[in-house]
């Protein structure tokens, strides 16, 4: 990569955000079921294997949030969670990196109803990982990074990203941090 890029990647990447340990367990759990379901390809053996994952951080349930013993054990998840990366990851189809991403993209209505776009007909968009506009407006900007296989969205949308999946919701930050 270039200077240019480098500088580009970093003003687009987010804050890095001080998470709670509840939501910092809660990435580690989900990237690890994500990395395991990259190496496994048949049902009874994610299932066997997601159990076993389960049972490791249940395991450490009872530990205090704030003792050194849970530092030094989620270091060390990561670090085995870095070591037991694949190099090819599963993809969504229709997120970068994907073999739907950018395929066949909708033709605007404007061209299919050139006399004006009938009533009742569904306008809603979406962005190109499949968020509605709603939840994310489409003027934010986002870098996407092939090479990492993900999106990386501007600091304010981290921001309420993060802040939805504290109040419960699925929206992660890039990365799903």
């Amino acid at each position: 990569m270039n200077k240019a890029f480098k500088e580009a990647a970093a003003w687009m990447k987010p804050v890095v955000l001080n998470l709670t340990h509840t939501q910092k367990v809660q990435r580690l759990y989900r990237h690890s079921l994500k990395c395991m379901m990259s190496w496994a390809i048949d049902r009874q053996v994610i299932n066997e294997e997601a159990t076993i994952i389960r049972a490791r951080f249940e395991a450490n349930r009872h530990l205090a949030p704030d003792s050194p013993q849970v530092n030094k054990i989620c270091r060390e998840a990561e670090e085995e969670l870095e070591a037991h990366t694949h190099p090819d990851q599963y993809v969504l189809p229709w997120m970068p990196g994907g073999s739907m991403f950018m395929r066949n993209p909708p033709i605007p209505l404007e061209v299919v109803y050139p006399h004006g776009i009938p009533e009742g007909e569904n306008t809603a968009t979406v962005n190109i990982d499949m968020v509605p506009e709603a939840i994310r407006p489409v003027n934010e900007s986002g870098l996407v990074d092939f090479s990492k296989k993900n999106v990386e969205w501007s600091d304010d949308l981290s921001a309420k990203l993060t802040e939805m999946e504290g109040q419960g919701g699925k929206w992660l930050t890039s990365k799903d941090e």
